[in-house]
Order: C-alpha cells, then structure tokens, then sequence
C-alpha cells in the first residue's frame, strides 16, 4: 500500500475500516478498493499515537499527550470538523489508547504517564472539558491498551499496563452503584 509520507500507526476503527497516521496527516484506508484516501480536518493532525471512531465521532490522541474531539461530516467520513475548539492536553507524555462508547457518551484515554481519564461528553460543549475529568487510579505502570467490551451487564474497560496488570473497569453508572452496594452489604455483615 502506497502511503504518500511516512506511516506511523495504523488502528483499526470499524468493521473492515482503518486509518493509517502519516507524518502529514490521517489517511482512511478502503480494504474493497485498496484506495488510502485522506482524511480531510480543519487543521494538519500529526504525530497521532491513537484514534478511536464511533458514533459519528473521531478522536485522535498525540505524542505529546493533546487530546482532539471531531464530528465525522454527515455522508463524508473522510471528511471532519473540529467537536472542541482546541485539543486538550490530557496527559503528559504520549496518548497510548483512546476509546469512546457512544451509548454513555464517555472518551477513555491512557497515557504513558499512568493516568487514564474519563471524559464526559454529555456535558455541554461549550464549557470547559477539562474540568469534567475523572482519573482512574490503581496503575503502577505505563498503560498499554484499553479495550471496550460489550456485555449483558454492560460495557466493561480492559486495561493492561507495562508490569502485565490486567484491570476491569465499569464503565456504566448504574452498574458501579450496584457493586457499591454489594460491597457496602458485605462489609456491613462482616462487622459486629
């Protein structure tokens, strides 16, 4: 496959859909036609270390740990505008992962800096996001990968990190309350 400048990365976003990160930009590779097309955004997008589709959205995560949010244009989906004014910057070195569950409106991020942050998406966009984050703690090392798993109970996070640690987090509100309370339950039986 021909790239027109250096490919970077290349993450599988939809059935049977990739895009291919360039040091000039995102490129949407068509496996039916062997055609990489290029992914036209407001701005030049480079140094792209993750990218998550879903949901008529787009995200691209950085070297530099900048977070971006972009709407796919309706019938184009070689084709984005910005969803944030400017990017975020999420963490503080590179960006290893990025998820978005459309249903719950929430963007997963991790980073080789040992945070992952959640992000709230149903929140109005005219406010400041980086003041709807949440860090999820309990990784002792660089984070690798997440992956979203859906499921009778729910959607679950994976993560796995640099000392081999798999972690399960849940990613729906109500299913945190009930194991809350199943915790609560249990320690309250064990106490006099």
């Amino acid at each position: 496959i021909a790239v027109p400048d250096r490919a970077e990365g290349v993450f599988s976003v939809a059935a049977g859909q990739v895009v291919v990160a360039s040091s000039n930009g995102l490129h949407r590779y068509d496996p039916a036609r062997k055609v990489l097309n290029p992914i036209q955004a407001p701005d030049p997008i480079r140094k792209v270390t993750a990218v998550a589709q879903a949901g008529g959205m787009l995200f691209t995560g950085t070297e530099s740990g900048e977070v971006m949010a972009y709407e796919i244009v309706a019938g184009r989906p070689d084709e984005l505008r910005r969803y944030w004014d400017r990017p975020i910057n999420a963490h503080k070195t590179q960006v290893t992962a990025l998820r978005y569950d459309p249903a719950e409106k929430q963007l997963y991020t991790a980073g080789l800096d040992r945070n992952a942050i959640i992000y709230n998406l149903a929140l109005p966009k005219d406010r400041d996001i980086r003041n709807h984050d949440i860090r999820l703690i309990g990784f002792r090392k660089w984070i690798w990968d997440f992956e979203m798993v859906t499921g009778p109970q729910g959607t679950y996070l994976y993560s796995a990190d640099e000392s081999g640690t798999l972690l399960e987090w849940v990613t729906k509100p109500s299913e945190i309350h009930r194991r809350l309370g199943e915790f609560l339950r249990n320690e309250a039986s064990r106490r006099p």
